[in-house]
């Protein structure tokens, strides 16, 4: 009956370990980080290039602006 005890704390033990392990590695992930446009983050004033789908100062030479359409 000792014997079964020891088994039973040792697994109990693990499993409490690796719960925690799997925790700490789930909340370390930011949730929708990469479905994130550019644009939702971007603190930059200008124009939207459809080129290159960022916000710039709207001087690319070979970019779509919103005036170009």
């Amino acid at each position: 009956m000792n014997v079964i005890r020891k088994i039973f704390s040792i697994l109990s033990i693990g499993i409490t370990v690796l719960w925690k392990i799997i925790g700490f590695f789930a909340a370390a992930t930011e949730p929708g980080a990469s479905r994130r446009s550019h644009t939702e983050s971007s603190d930059l004033i200008g124009n939207y290039n459809f080129r290159t789908g960022k916000m710039d100062a709207g001087t690319d030479p070979n970019g779509w602006y919103e005036d170009d359409m």
